[in-house]
């Protein structure tokens, strides 16, 4: 598929509880290989698919924040929006990317996802009018493989023009093995080995060590 000639917008929603390493760098890696000039970061408030958080938007919204201040990924700009975490009701992509199409009327956007979301995608709420503000940059996932013959029928008519598919650096890290790594620990980051803690930005360890987040 060819690229926009449009200046291309990426924009990457989650319930990042907490965010870490894998949803830094192989989100960077997509939005780089679409050539996109900015990548928005949207933590939501209340998912629909998924339980609601046991951390506060606020919470997840500031440790965002700091997971990407000290990122140098110029010419790529990198951003946090709030505007999911403003909103009272579950968080619907269908009028999230309506928002940042009129926000954004002169830019290509593009709503990136794990390729487990894609599989799954056909059951979002008005999935096909989402296709109507924007395309789908796909990210290749640790243990999921691509076949698109093997994707729901309904998806099949607009792979070919409308999702793009990219293959990134693998870093296998889940939020919840993190919630699980601090939740077992009986103080705070001191009793979490290194190659653990590698899983998550310094700022990001320090925020949640100060709030006493994830704690049985």
């Amino acid at each position: 598929m060819p690229l926009s000639d449009k200046p291309v917008i990426v924009i990457y929603g989650g319930t990042f509880n907490p965010i870490h390493n894998g949803h830094l760098f192989p989100a960077i890696e997509a939005a780089k290989s679409v050539n996109a000039q900015k990548l928005i970061y949207l933590p939501c408030h209340i998912p629909p698919h998924k339980e609601t958080p046991n951390v506060s938007s606020s919470h997840r919204l500031q440790m965002t924040k700091l997971a990407l201040q000290n990122l140098d990924n110029s010419p790529l700009s990198i951003e946090v929006s709030d505007y999911e975490t403003q909103l009272t009701t579950p968080s619907y992509t269908r009028q999230t990317i309506e928002y940042f199409h009129n926000k954004y009327p002169k830019h290509k956007l593009y709503f990136l996802i794990g390729m487990d979301s894609l599989i799954n995608f056909h059951l979002w709420f008005k999935w096909q009018e989402i296709f109507s503000f924007c395309d789908l940059l796909v990210m290749q996932r640790p243990g999921v493989e691509y076949n698109p013959n093997e994707l729901p029928s309904e998806l099949q008519a607009y792979l070919q023009n409308q999702v793009i598919i990219t293959s990134v650096t693998e870093v296998d890290i889940s939020s919840s093995e993190i919630q699980n790594m601090y939740g077992q620990s009986t103080n705070k980051a001191s009793n979490i080995s290194k190659n653990e803690l590698t899983m998550l930005p310094t700022a990001v360890q320090q925020y949640i060590d100060l709030h006493n987040l994830y704690k049985s």
